[in-house]
C-alpha cells in the first residue's frame, strides 16, 4: 500500500504542475515558432505574408489576418502550406489546432490550449507506461510527478506547437507496445500501431522510435528463446 505522505506528495506536483502550465498563458511571449503556427492555421502562407512588404501601408486587421482563422480555408490550406513551405513539418498538430480555433477563436490561449491538454495527458502516459515496465506505483507516481513540474514540459506545454502532442503520444505508444507485449492480444497491437502513425503525423522523428521499439522487441525475442532453450536439458549421445 502506497503511504499517505508519498501520494499527497504526488498530489501536489500534479496540481503545482497544472497551475505552472495555465499561470499567464496568455501573457508568455508568443515565440517565432508560435507564430508560425498562427500562420498555418489561418491558412495562408509565408509566401503572401512576404507580398505585404512592398512600401505600402496596410491596417493592423491586414496583417493580423495572418494569425486569424479563415472560414474559406480550411485544413487543406494548412496541410498545402506546410507541404510547400515547411516540409520537415508534420501535420497533425496543426490541423488540430486549425479544427480547435475555428470553434474556440484564435487567442493566444486558444492557440495553445491543444498543447497544454497534450502534455497533462502525457503525464498520465508516463504513469501508466512506467506502470507497464516497472508493476510498482512508487515508480509510477514519482515520474509522474517529476514530470509534471519539470520546467522542460511545462515550457513546451505551452506553446502552440506540436512537442506536448508528440510527447504524449510516444510515450502512449510505449506503453502500449509493453501492454501487446505482455497480453499478445492483436487489439493491443492494433493501438499501438495507430497511436504510433498518429505519432509519426505529429513527427517525422518518430521514425527513430519506431527503430528503437523495433529493436528493443528483437533483443526481448532473442532473450527470451537463448532462455528457452537453456532449459531444454541436454540429451546424452
Amino acid at each position: 500500500m502506497i503511504p499517505a505522505c508519498f501520494a499527497i506528495a504526488v498530489v501536489v506536483a500534479l496540481i503545482f504542475g497544472l497551475l505552472y502550465r495555465i499561470e499567464h498563458i496568455e501573457r508568455r511571449q508568443f515565440r517565432a515558432d508560435e507564430s508560425m503556427t498562427a500562420l498555418r492555421v489561418s491558412g495562408r502562407t509565408f509566401a503572401s505574408f512576404n507580398r505585404l512588404f512592398d512600401g505600402g501601408i496596410y491596417s493592423v486587421n491586414q496583417v493580423r489576418a495572418f494569425q486569424r482563422v479563415n472560414p474559406g480555408l480550411g485544413a487543406t490550406a494548412t496541410v498545402a502550406g506546410l507541404a510547400a513551405e515547411e516540409p520537415q513539418s508534420a501535420p497533425l498538430f496543426f490541423v488540430i489546432d486549425r479544427w480547435w480555433a475555428g470553434m474556440a477563436g484564435s487567442s493566444i490561449v486558444a492557440l495553445r490550449l491543444p498543447s497544454l491538454l497534450a502534455s497533462l495527458a502525457a503525464i498520465a502516459a508516463l504513469y501508466w507506461f512506467c506502470f507497464e515496465l516497472t508493476r510498482s506505483h512508487y515508480i509510477s507516481g514519482a515520474a509522474a510527478a517529476l514530470m509534471a513540474v519539470s520546467p522542460f514540459f511545462i515550457n513546451y506545454g505551452a506553446q502552440a506547437r506540436e512537442y506536448a502532442l508528440w510527447t504524449f503520444l510516444l510515450i502512449a505508444a510505449s506503453a502500449f507496445l509493453l501492454r501487446a507485449l505482455r497480453s499478445e492480444r492483436s487489439s493491443t497491437w492494433l493501438w499501438y500501431a495507430a497511436t504510433m502513425a498518429l505519432a509519426l503525423y505529429a513527427d517525422p522523428l518518430t521514425l527513430l522510435v519506431g527503430g528503437a521499439h523495433a529493436l528493443y522487441v528483437l533483443v526481448l525475442y532473442r532473450s527470451n528463446a537463448r532462455a528457452l532453450v537453456d532449459r531444454v536439458p541436454a540429451r546424452g549421445v
